[in-house]
């Protein structure tokens, strides 16, 4: 066996040629990744061969868990090989550790849907934030902007997309839809979001008509009862389409809701100068008419005191801060068109 040991962050690990049969996945990575068709890495596998190293943790019984590698791992299996390279890890020191490691590692080698990065974010916060001995509750979205470098409002976005149904979870992965213009559903009941699906599944594939952002969130509002008498009414659904539709949706997955709390929607239908925090805020919910001059005062104010600023090591974190607030607040805006 040939062993080489290296450090990576400070961490030793060893790369070893392993008995497959030593391998054991960790049981979380399906909750969080679909099982891919593996049938383009096999043949490439079968034709060029493999040497990319997976990454495990060392149980210290014999066997080995994958932390990065499951895909690369199930293709090497099925293409009978008997060895496999591998860097080890020591064992995680808890459970906290190796949840953080599998979804550190798999969000830097995978390219995710919207919904596994939505599944990346819920599994995180429930096994390592809510877990750590000094997590706070209010602060749980800005930890996980942190740690997956987005900001707070995609944060919310992206875990609102857990509270659809799995044929609409299934239709925010479809790269030819906009993503974005699902979140907002989640505030609808079942038997709403399903015909929010049957309405979008019957114009793409019936229709062949692909519905635009703007199209699929005036739908959400009628859906929600809230109407813009500016606004040309959404064509209905016929009857005998919606069923047929509906049957041949394919199930996805349904994950359970963010358990950590959320601010309540507002949805009346007054709102003319709304402040700045409330466009800021992703679960605001904007139903009327909305007048701008306030936002762009404010934002035109903190502009300008960053511009006064004299930059010192004090004062880059405050900088720092002013920005992502200016970014949070633009992410916002732009929902709103």
């Amino acid at each position: 066996m040939r062993s080489k040991s290296t450090r990576e962050n400070e961490v030793i690990f060893q790369f070893k040629d392993l008995d497959i049969s030593s391998i054991v996945e960790d049981p979380d990575n399906d909750k969080i990744y679909d099982p891919d068709d593996l049938k383009n890495l096999i043949a490439d596998i079968e034709q060029n061969g493999y040497t990319t190293p997976i990454s495990v943790f060392d149980l210290g019984n014999g066997q080995y868990q994958i932390f990065s590698g499951h895909r690369r791992y199930r293709a090497m299996t099925q293409n009978g090989y008997e060895r496999i390279p591998a860097n080890v890890f020591p064992a995680p020191q808890d459970d906290i550790e190796r949840a953080r490691r599998l979804i550190r590692s798999n969000s830097l080698t995978r390219k995710r849907s919207p919904i596994q990065q939505a599944r990346e974010i819920q599994y995180y916060y429930d096994n390592v934030i809510r877990k750590e001995k000094h997590a706070k509750g209010e602060h749980s979205r800005k930890r996980l902007a942190e740690e997956f470098e987005i900001s707070e409002a995609q944060i919310a976005k992206l875990l609102a997309l857990l509270k659809l149904i799995p044929e609409l979870q299934e239709l925010a992965n479809d790269p030819d839809l906009a993503t974005s213009a699902f979140a907002p559903a989640a505030q609808l009941p079942t038997d709403k979001q399903r015909e929010l699906y049957e309405f979008i599944f019957y114009n793409k594939t019936e229709q062949g008509y692909q519905l635009s952002r703007k199209e699929i969130l005036q739908k959400i509002d009628e859906l929600k009862g809230i109407g813009n008498p500016d606004d040309q009414p959404l064509p209905s659904l016929p009857k005998e389409s919606a069923s047929e539709a509906s049957s041949k949706g394919s199930a996805g997955r349904n994950m359970a809701a963010p358990s950590f709390p959320t601010i309540n929607p507002n949805t009346g239908l007054d709102i003319t100068f709304p402040t700045w925090d409330m466009i800021r805020d992703p679960s605001t919910d904007f139903s009327g008419s909305v007048n701008l001059d306030g936002f762009l005062d404010e934002t035109c104010r903190l502009l300008s005191s960053l511009r006064a600023e004299t930059i010192t090591y004090s004062s880059k974190a405050k900088i720092r801060k002013s920005i992502q607030t200016i970014r949070e607040a633009l992410d916002r805006l732009e929902d709103l068109f």
